[in-house]
């Protein structure tokens, strides 16, 4: 809880986040009961056409739906794979390293729209088959068993030059849009991507499969029985505005599990796969921030052993849990600097050294007590608020999910409401003005140190929600453009070296 301190210039380094779901995977287990879809997963089933990917167990899960690649993913030899396989079919992805960043998203991102798969740079089934399909049609060819043998050194196997030749080359320059030529109409491309609706039509259809799917998830792990946990933490399972009863009862059916396994993973995978397709069918956009959450959404820190055990990420390598008092911070804080460390980047100082600098800017600024008030709260902002529950005058620290107007709104974070000791989940808050007499430092002594009614105060506001926001307006967009080292400086960011 409460307020994040200066961490000074160390961004916080972690294990690679879960896997999560792409949001327009036509998943083959997709309408099958869950006892259907374990046979399905099990070895000896559909298997990849490509030598290249099925060289790595991962590309088969995610085929599968039993995973989910993303950026940031720790398998180094997967990685290397997928760059091999996408510089080779024309599309540019930087350096092949190894490691999942900016870079290579785009280049996914650009196979994805050239497939007609949703561009998010997400690996579920359709992006894998896909992939598979073309990567075998091009005749490429398993990764060398022995690296030193085949003088691919630590770099492993040349990338197949776009000519057909064996030696390693230059990758191939980026497509549709990312051309320094093209910035303007790129930035202004996206911008209107993040204003398009879906038709009520097919908000309608999606809501109905989420409903079926969801209820169905809801059912399996009911049916599991198993140890049940409870308190802690704050914003406990009530209503969340525009998000469905089968959300609210799954979320927190999960976060109060105290088993985990497969099928406790799958249903937290239903609650991820509809939180991102609700938050772009919203708002257009999904900050990184925000997306880093999606994927804990259930855990806690009462089932995170048993997460573990299972073989899953937990709640505690989204950062702090149970031991800190300021775990709720500390995630917050976690999710917003792995959010540009995904894309190579972190806050210049650290996130506490920015904050303070930012006191007051007209964008991506920082405000404190009654400054606070009536400042727009964004999706992907940070915030620390107080309300008349809170044991002590720190209270609560989370990342904006929605501004619902009228005070209203949504968000996500960590040391929420039960799961032993706090828990990972989407809550909703109505804000009121911070008197201008408060002040967190003041303690118990003020007057009034808390809302007297169901209201909290925001009394803390920095604004990260910008930063991502104008971040995407130069996706696909060369990180060598002179222009995006001159957004960087504005918003006082930094490359990781």
């Amino acid at each position: 809880m409460g307020f994040v301190a200066e961490r000074g210039d160390k961004t916080t380094e972690g294990t690679a986040p879960a896997p999560a779901p792409e949001q327009e995977a036509a998943s083959p287990l997709r309408g099958k009961e869950l006892g259907e879809q374990e046979a399905m997963l099990k070895p000896g089933g559909d298997g990849l056409q490509s030598a290249r990917f099925a060289a790595h167990g991962d590309f088969g899960k995610a085929l599968s739906g039993a995973a989910y690649l993303k950026p940031g993913h720790s398998d180094k030899g997967a990685v290397t794979a997928l760059q091999e396989s996408l510089t080779g079919l024309g599309f540019a992805v930087g350096t092949i390293d190894g490691l999942w960043g900016n870079a290579t998203s785009g280049g996914l991102k650009q196979f994805q729209g050239k497939a007609g798969a949703k561009a998010d740079a997400i690996i579920g089934p359709s992006t894998m088959g896909a992939l598979d399909k073309a990567d075998a049609g091009a005749g490429s060819p398993a990764p060398p068993k022995s690296k030193e043998k085949e003088g691919g050194g630590a770099g492993g196997a040349a990338p197949k030059t776009q000519g057909g030749g064996g030696g390693p080359t230059a990758a191939p320059p980026a497509k549709g849009g990312g051309q320094t030529a093209d910035l303007e109409e790129k930035k202004k491309e996206t911008q209107a991507k993040q204003h398009e609706k879906p038709s009520p039509e097919v908000i309608a259809k999606k809501e109905a499969e989420f409903q079926s799917e969801g209820s169905a998830a809801l059912a399996a792990v009911q049916g599991l029985g198993g140890p049940r946990l409870g308190g802690g933490g704050d914003t406990k399972g009530s209503a969340i505005e525009g998000y469905p009863g089968w959300f609210t009862e799954l979320q927190d059916w999960l976060v109060n599990s105290g088993s985990w396994s497969e099928t406790h993973e799958k249903a937290q995978n239903v609650l991820y796969r509809y939180a991102m397709w609700k938050t772009e069918a919203d708002l257009g956009y999904v900050p990184p921030p925000v997306e880093l959450f999606f994927r804990y959404i259930g855990k806690s820190d009462g089932n995170n052993k048993a997460v573990k055990a299972a073989g899953f990420k937990g709640a505690e390598d989204l950062g702090g849990r149970g031991g800190s008092k300021n775990w709720c911070a500390e995630a917050t804080t976690k999710a917003a600097e792995q959010g540009l460390k995904e894309r190579g980047l972190k806050f210049k100082g650290g996130l506490g050294a920015w904050i303070q600098n930012h006191a007051g800017k007209s964008k991506a600024g920082s405000y404190w007590c009654a400054r606070a008030n009536g400042v727009e709260l964004k999706s992907g902002d940070q915030v620390s608020y107080l309300g008349k529950n809170h044991n002590n005058t720190t209270g609560h620290r989370v990342t904006v999910l929605e501004n619902l107007g009228g005070g209203v709104f949504t968000h996500v974070s960590g040391n929420a409401g039960g799961g032993g000791s706090g828990s990972v989940r989407i809550g909703q808050s109505t804000r009121s003005d911070v008197p201008g007499s408060f002040s967190p430092d003041r303690g118990m002594n003020q007057p009034k140190p808390k809302p007297s009614d169901d209201t909290v105060w925001v009394y803390s506001l920095q604004q990260t929600g910008d930063v991502f926001a104008d971040l995407a307006k130069l996706d696909g967009v060369p990180a060598t453009d002179p222009r995006y080292d001159a957004l960087l400086v504005e918003l006082q960011l930094q490359r990781i070296k």
